[in-house]
């Protein structure tokens, strides 16, 4: 059977520098997914995703935040060492409630 589990560690970041500031959105990632092997090199993974230590930067622009840990689900789809992903979660803090932080990435994967 063509499955493969792998569990990844990453930080994430956006930043922005423009007007003489420092802007940011920072996270922990740790994911957890099972990959099935198609034919032709293909491949779809999915899996649970926790985000911690998720804090939003505001350098005196907006307030700073720090957000709760949240638990979320990716899926992704690729061929060969390339793919796209998609990761639906959600954050709270008590200054902001709750917020869709749900998003679409690429992904470049080299096993060895």
């Amino acid at each position: 059977m063509p499955i493969d589990f792998a569990a990844t560690v990453g930080y994430k970041f956006v930043r922005t520098s423009d007007y003489n500031t420092d802007l940011g959105i920072y996270r922990v990632v740790l994911k957890f997914t099972g990959t099935y092997a198609l034919p032709n090199h293909f491949w779809i993974d999915a899996g649970p995703v926790l985000h911690t230590d998720t804090r939003l930067q505001g350098d005196g622009y907006v307030p700073d935040v720090h957000f709760d840990d949240a638990w979320g689900v990716t899926v992704g789809a690729g061929w060969r060492w390339i793919g796209v992903t998609y990761t639906n979660i959600h954050y709270n803090s008590e200054l902001t409630g709750r917020l869709d932080a749900s998003n679409v990435g690429a992904t470049f994967t080299w096993k060895f």
